[in-house]
C-alpha cells in the first residue's frame, strides 16, 4: 500500500509540474492515468489519484511485486526520473535493455510480454522479470547520461 500511495504522490507531482507549464491536456492526462493504473497493485487497484481525491478504478496489473515490468516503469517507479526525461528517452532505453537482455540470453531469446494501458487502450508491451530490475536500472542510467551528455556537448 505504501509503494501505491508513492506511486500516486509521483504522478501528483507529475500532474502539477504539467499543470504550472501549462502543458496539462488530455492527452497528458491519460497518459497519467494510465501510468498510475498500470502501477498499481493489489487491493489497492481500486483507487488512484484524480486530481486532490481518490476515485474507484478497474483492477490493474501489479507493479511491485512478480508481475514484469517494463522500461518505462522502472524510469519512473524505480529510479524516479522526470516524466520529461521519461518521455525523452524510454523508445532509446527500452532498445538498450532489449539488446542488454538478447546479448545476455541470446538472440533467439523471448520477452515476457505484460499487458499495460497505454492511451486508455490494453496494448501487449515486452517486459522484464522484478529480479532483472538492478541490471536495468544500470543499463537505463548509462543510456540516459549519455544522451544527456551528448545533448550538453551540442549546446557548447
Amino acid at each position: 500500500m505504501t509503494k501505491t500511495l508513492h506511486q500516486i504522490d509521483l504522478a501528483r507531482k507529475r500532474k502539477a509540474e504539467l499543470d504550472d507549464l501549462g502543458m496539462l491536456d488530455d492527452r497528458c492526462k491519460s497518459a497519467l492515468r494510465d501510468s498510475i493504473v498500470n502501477g498499481v497493485s493489489g487491493a489497492s487497484a481500486n483507487t488512484i489519484a484524480s486530481g486532490n481525491q481518490l476515485v474507484a478504478v478497474q483492477s490493474a496489473p501489479l507493479a511491485e511485486s512478480t508481475q514484469p515490468i517494463q522500461v518505462s516503469e522502472v524510469m519512473q517507479y524505480k529510479l524516479e526520473m522526470p516524466a520529461d526525461d521519461i518521455r525523452k528517452y524510454a523508445q532509446g532505453a527500452g532498445l538498450a535493455v532489449a539488446n542488454a537482455y538478447r546479448a545476455r540470453y541470446g538472440e533467439d531469446c523471448e520477452f515476457l510480454t505484460a499487458n499495460r494501458i497505454i492511451d486508455g487502450r490494453i496494448r501487449p508491451v515486452k517486459a522484464y522479470e522484478q529480479s532483472q530490475i538492478a541490471w536495468m536500472k544500470e543499463i537505463i542510467t548509462k543510456y540516459v547520461d549519455a544522451k544527456k551528455k551528448q545533448v550538453q556537448k551540442k549546446a557548447t
